[in-house]
């Protein structure tokens, strides 16, 4: 069944045009959820996991976090966030 998101607990980061023209929503949720009830695309993802802020900014440092040019908001989001100041 997947995760099941209450909007109630979203909130829109950013809007842009992506690659091929696509209309990119980053969207930021804030809810509990049972790991094991995710749902993996095959196509656009290996694996899932729990991380700490200090794992992602290690991951995305090491180069081993989808590329910067694809998801180029990546460093806002983190802002927003609070993992970089």
């Amino acid at each position: 069944m997947g995760i099941q998101l209450d909007t109630q607990n979203g909130r829109l980061i950013k809007r842009f045009s992506g690659w091929k023209n696509a209309i990119i929503d980053v969207w930021l949720f804030d809810q509990e959820v049972d790991i094991n009830s995710i749902t993996l695309q095959e196509e656009e993802t290996d694996e899932v996991m729990w991380a700490t802020s200090d794992l992602i900014k290690q991951i995305v440092e090491k180069g081993d976090f989808i590329s910067q040019e694809r998801i180029p908001y990546i460093g806002e989001l983190f802002q927003v966030c609070g993992l970089y100041s």
